[in-house]
């Protein structure tokens, strides 16, 4: 009788033999140690370049900062751009997970604001190069949260560039000063929702 492990194994190389799943192949790999090792190394590069306000890294460079060779860079992402997008995916996972079920709007800002101050340097970093994706996303995802009694799309996306330039100010301005954070946090409270829909 076979152990569910060797159950398992069999089941995950089946799957990879028959149809080239590259699931299976990728959940094989985030379970070996060499492979996470080798993902916080390349995250700790991109850290270490955020925090220099670069996000326009060549693989060389993430692989240097990272001690890793090019080839093994490339089993885990295509390109740089791929590594930053799961960095960031995982920034994103990280606050959506912060911000679930939560209902008042002063606690989810005050989320909101230490995660950015917590990540500053990213924030820093893209916030130079005028790219707000990552906290569009976040506004985006939460919507049912932040957006309450807001009804058209195009009304909500007013007020979340107003919150998103807010964010930037303390980002920009204040360098995300943890004395100003409760400052921004009554700001955007106070946003209104201005009805841009036309008539």
């Amino acid at each position: 009788m076979m152990s569910n492990d060797t159950m398992g194994q069999i089941s995950s190389l089946n799957c990879l033999k028959s149809n080239g799943n590259e699931t299976a192949n990728i959940n094989r790999k985030h379970k070996d140690k060499r492979y996470r090792s080798t993902e916080f190394a390349i995250r700790c590069a991109l850290n270490e370049a955020l925090r220099r306000r670069r996000i326009d890294l060549r693989v060389k460079e993430i692989c240097g900062a990272a001690r890793i060779t090019t080839q093994t860079f490339y089993l885990h992402y295509v390109s740089s751009d791929q590594a930053l997008r799961a960095h960031e995916a995982q920034m994103r996972a990280e606050v959506l997970g912060n911000l679930r079920g939560r209902t008042q709007k002063d606690v989810m800002f005050m989320l909101v604001l230490r995660f950015v101050r917590e990540h500053r340097d990213y924030f820093s970093a893209v916030m130079n190069s005028q790219n707000y994706w990552l906290l569009t996303e976040i506004l985006k995802s939460a919507r049912g949260q932040f957006g309450k009694g807001i009804c058209s799309a195009r009304n909500y996306q007013y007020y979340a560039q107003s919150l998103i330039a807010l964010i930037e100010l303390w980002v920009v301005y204040d360098d995300c000063a943890i004395e100003r954070l409760e400052f921004y946090m009554r700001k955007m409270l106070n946003v209104r929702v201005i009805d841009v829909e036309p008539e």
